[in-house]
């Protein structure tokens, strides 16, 4: 177990060592050469935008988290199918982690970064206090600007969606 477990301030990024705070310069440094502004609060609001919807995937509102996605996936998803198998997919997950039904997984937001309209969040998910790691901090969730909302944008929607 103590492979899977790490604290959360062993998760803390650096810029010396972190890819994840490189690529947020990378992205800086690339979207200034392009001459494309890009508003200083686009980032805060996908920061704002993603720890609501970690806030609901952590308390297992799945309603609620459904109306975080594109609009279009929302049409492709329909939220009872989304709920059912989140559901499922947590009783799974917290059966082989071993965790107890009454206790839950928590879900927070470790860093976002934008490039024009296309931003990525990266998660942390932890019990009882200890980061887990499932891979989740590696692999950025997809999210896009559109009409001046940032939408979560799922890369393989049969997945999100099993039909």
């Amino acid at each position: 177990m103590d492979k899977i477990i790490q604290t959360r301030s062993q998760l803390k990024p650096t810029k010396e060592a972190n890819p994840i705070s490189q690529s947020s310069s990378i992205t800086s440094n690339s979207l200034s050469s392009q001459n494309k502004p890009l508003p200083d609060n686009e980032e805060s609001k996908l920061n704002d935008r993603a720890n609501d919807v970690y806030a609901h995937v952590t308390n297992q509102d799945w309603q609620q988290v459904h109306g975080y996605f594109l609009p279009e996936f929302q049409e492709f998803c329909p939220v009872e199918q989304y709920t059912n198998k989140n559901v499922k997919g947590m009783k799974v997950l917290n059966h082989m982690l071993g965790i107890p039904e009454e206790d839950s997984l928590e879900f927070s937001v470790i860093e976002t970064s934008v490039d024009g309209s296309a931003g990525q969040v990266y998660i942390d998910i932890s019990y009882q206090g200890k980061s887990l790691d499932l891979g989740q901090s590696n692999t950025p969730r997809k999210w896009v600007l559109e009409h001046g909302e940032w939408w979560s944008n799922p890369e393989d929607w049969e997945k999100e969606c099993p039909r």
